[in-house]
């Protein structure tokens, strides 16, 4: 079995890329692991409260974080230039990279469809582990999402020799769950190597310069 997180990044902007993308994150790991990745990564956040101050409970958000969003210290204190955030997502980057037992896929499609994209993507997922891997998902939101939902029936009704789906996708909130935040802190490096904003180009390599350990291959851009 596989507990996986799932995250997403996207844009329909056909200037950033044309024909849109949609980027699905999914980081998975046994049940059997789960103490051994979550310990070291709330280590890695205890590390960062009790050095610059960053809360181990605020929300380690990509496009918010990187983008210089937010009072991360609190308004009383002083904010963390964007050099110094970028040094940080580098860094929870590498601690994720090094999480024992940790699987990262992050495959992408060029549509502005979200549904159609995720389900190619995890039935993508599923056929590279094989299907005696059953699967159980957990994503971010409140479950008023129905996409998720109807692309886990639609493959559960199908099969087609792929790995059970266990019931319909986990929704929880990101901000108040850890798996969820490092899922949406591998998409937004993994969609930012894909569109090489040319705004941005300090954070055209982020994937493959420190995630290359968990995936080699990857990001994957899929067939529609």
């Amino acid at each position: 079995m596989r507990l996986v997180h799932v995250d997403d990044s996207g844009t329909v902007d056909r200037q950033l890329a044309p024909g849109g993308l949609m980027l699905f994150s999914f980081l998975a790991i046994c049940p059997t692991t789960w103490y051994h990745v979550r310990w070291p990564w709330l280590a890695f956040r205890r590390t960062l409260d009790a050095t610059i101050g960053l809360p181990s409970g605020y929300e380690l958000h990509g496009v918010k974080f990187l983008g210089g969003r937010g009072r991360p210290r609190g308004r009383n204190n002083p904010d963390i230039p964007r050099d110094e955030r970028l040094r940080l997502f580098k860094l929870a980057l590498d601690t994720i990279a090094a999480l024992p037992g940790l699987e990262l896929t992050s495959l992408a499609v060029r549509t502005t469809d979200r549904e159609l994209a995720y389900d190619r993507c995890l039935r993508h997922r599923l056929l590279s582990t094989g299907p005696s891997t059953p699967h159980v998902i957990v994503v971010d939101g409140d479950g008023t999402d129905p996409t998720y939902r109807r692309v886990h029936r639609s493959i559960q009704e199908g099969r087609d020799g792929l790995p059970a789906l266990i019931e319909d996708p986990m929704f929880q909130p990101s901000a108040a769950h850890q798996m969820i935040q490092m899922a949406d802190l591998v998409a937004y490096a993994a969609f930012q190597q894909l569109v090489a904003n040319p705004r941005y180009p300090e954070r055209h390599t982020l994937y493959s310069d420190h995630l290359w350990r968990l995936d080699q291959k990857g990001p994957i851009v899929l067939e529609k």
